[in-house]
């Protein structure tokens, strides 16, 4: 099969960008692959892991854009304000994908700026970070959401659909609002609560008591409050007003579940539980 891409450059090569530049090796599906981001020793694990064939530093990323061409591919694979931040610099003419989890704020500075741009959110990953976290079947059954722009070309989508169906992902398209309002539900939300959840847990028991006697309903449920601060950071900032509208919603479920326990109102307690397993059960 013959490459899809001639160059791609992957900037921000963490835990996606590297899992994405293996893939892209591994398949042949671009003919060059080259690592942009601040860390050498990360830049260097991505080149002995084959997720990148060589790496430059942030400094050298202007320059290296003058020699794109419109067969070649921009990733960008950074925190949600690094990634709008680029979009101030890139250049128009390779083909710019970013793999953010916010979409509204990074559509509207892609075509601010006329990018030839095709937003694309891949629903996977792990709660570990790096280029040494990557893994070739992080895509493999997973939903990949694309929201393409008013100044990607004509064949722009269909050939990202592409691309992410060869990395075994299911493509579905969206526009950035229902984009940001599902994932603010979603995974936004879950994302708040794993955080605060584990603040709680640590106000009432030693870490100690915690590290022995965690059981699986706690850490199943904490698990990503591990991922990396600086992403989810930039993505509750981005996504605020639909993550506030979130908030309030499950503040005002807590408060019920309050005060039933309060009351000691066995009835409505059980009502409650029962309803919500019967919900959580139709989501299967």
């Amino acid at each position: 099969m013959r490459p899809l891409f001639n160059k791609v450059v992957i900037v921000g090569v963490g835990l996606i960008g590297s899992s994405i530049g293996m893939n892209l090796i591994k398949r042949k599906l671009a003919k060059e692959v080259i690592g942009v981001g601040r860390r050498r020793a990360n830049l260097r694990e991505a080149v002995r892991r084959r997720a990148v064939h060589r790496f430059v530093g942030v400094q050298n990323f202007k320059p290296l854009q003058a020699r794109l061409s419109e067969n070649d591919l921009v990733i960008l694979a950074t925190p949600v304000r690094e990634i709008i931040r680029c979009l101030g610099v890139v250049s128009s003419k390779p083909l710019v994908m970013d793999v953010g989890s916010t979409k509204s704020s990074i559509v509207k500075a892609a075509e601010k700026n006329r990018i030839r741009f095709v937003g694309s959110h891949p629903i996977a990953g792990t709660e570990k970070s790096g280029a040494g976290a990557g893994e070739i079947d992080l895509f493999r059954k997973r939903v990949c959401i694309l929201v393409p722009s008013r100044f990607s070309g004509k064949m722009d989508a269909p050939k990202i659909r592409r691309f992410w169906g060869l990395l075994g992902s299911r493509v579905i398209t969206t526009n950035a609002a229902r984009h940001d309002r599902l994932l603010a539900v979603l995974s936004h939300l879950p994302h708040t609560i794993a955080y605060t959840l584990v603040r709680t847990v640590s106000r009432l028991v030693s870490k100690k008591e915690c590290g022995q006697l965690a059981f699986g309903s706690l850490k199943g449920m904490t698990r990503v409050a591990e991922s990396p601060p600086e992403m989810w950071h930039d993505i509750f900032l981005e996504n605020r007003d639909l993550v506030l509208k979130g908030l309030d919603l499950y503040l005002a479920e807590l408060a019920k579940l309050r005060s039933f326990l309060l009351k000691k109102d066995s009835a409505r307690l059980l009502g409650y539980l029962r309803q919500s397993q019967k919900i959580r059960l139709k989501m299967k």
